[in-house]
């Protein structure tokens, strides 16, 4: 994906009226722990890769 196509796809899951099994809604209040948010990040990755089914794509 390019950065065009980046932002589209951000804006529409932002647009997305509810959370679904895919895409979840959080809000960090205050300043988010980078470190955290990247093992979070990395721990979805691994599960994805590990337990989803990719021949659709």
């Amino acid at each position: 994906m390019n950065v065009d196509e980046l932002k589209k796809e951000l804006e529409r899951l932002l647009n997305l009226p509810a959370e679904n099994e895919v895409f979840e809604f959080t809000e960090a209040k205050n300043q988010y722990d980078f470190n955290k948010l990247g093992k979070y990040f990395s721990a979805l990755s691994t599960y994805f890769h590990k337990y989803c089914d990719l021949t659709f794509l």
